[in-house]
């Protein structure tokens, strides 16, 4: 008969091995991919620049802005603080549009291109609440992913400004 802390260790063990094993083995890497750019957009979301970059290469490279990585967390900071309230909350949101658009390459080192479309609103003030949000920007991002020990990072990305001002309409909207 086992002891009872024996027995638990033994449970636990057996657990986490369940969990290495469908982590790192039964899912597939488009969603993993997926997973670390809703990661970032929540990060973004909460105002914290420096999650956002945890998604990111340590030989990160911006192609529009030729920003690395800690360039970009620094712009990303200094955003965050421009859209800061009074109150502490940060102002802008950002939503995926769409599932990403993930492409998995099978050489070594593994990489997976990505595009997504992101729309940024701004968030309505304390003084009208229930107002609806206001599109700041619609961006299309492209990007080259990596696989480093077992994570998707991003390596490199641009951008292009799809719409400022206003979201994107659907073809069913428009016609």
């Amino acid at each position: 008969m086992l002891k009872k802390p024996t027995f638990l260790l033994i449970l636990v063990l057996s657990c986490s091995w369940l969990l290495y094993l469908f982590l790192f083995r039964v899912v597939p890497d488009e969603t993993r991919i997926r997973w670390v750019i809703e990661e970032m957009a929540e990060n973004f979301n909460d105002g914290d620049a420096a999650g956002v970059g945890d998604g990111l290469a340590a030989d990160f490279f911006d192609k529009r802005h030729n920003y690395t990585r800690r360039e970009l967390v620094l712009a990303l900071l200094y955003t965050v603080n421009q859209h800061r309230r009074r109150d502490g909350s940060f102002s802008l949101r950002a939503e995926l549009l769409s599932p990403p658009e993930i492409s998995v390459h099978d050489e070594k080192p593994r990489t997976a291109n990505v595009t997504v479309d992101v729309r940024i609103d701004r968030l309505p003030g304390v003084k009208k609440p229930d107002s609806p949000p206001k599109t700041w920007r619609t961006l299309r991002f492209h990007g080259q992913c990596v696989r480093n020990d077992g994570t998707w990072e991003i390596l490199s990305s641009t951008y292009e400004i799809i719409n400022r001002g206003r979201p994107l309409q659907s073809p069913r909207q428009s016609s």
